[in-house]
């Protein structure tokens, strides 16, 4: 869900210094919270609308109905 340097900030697992560090700027940067947070809020409104989960849900279960011999 995370854009790197867009929605937020991707960090490698265990790399303490590059977590503190994109915090600490994050921290300093009221504009760029602000920005980040904004962009989070239209990529989650844009890609989970209420229409979009159902229709992932059925094909979902559509597909698993047709392994399973069911449809």
């Amino acid at each position: 869900m995370v854009v790197d340097a867009e929605t937020g900030y991707l960090v490698a697992a265990g790399d303490e210094d590059a977590f503190l560090s994109r915090l600490q700027e994050l921290r300093g940067d009221d504009s760029l919270r602000g920005m980040m947070g904004a962009a989070g809020r239209a990529r989650v409104a844009e890609r989970f609308t209420r229409r979009r989960m159902v229709s992932e849900t059925a094909r979902i279960l559509a597909r698993h109905a047709a392994l399973q011999g069911g449809a």
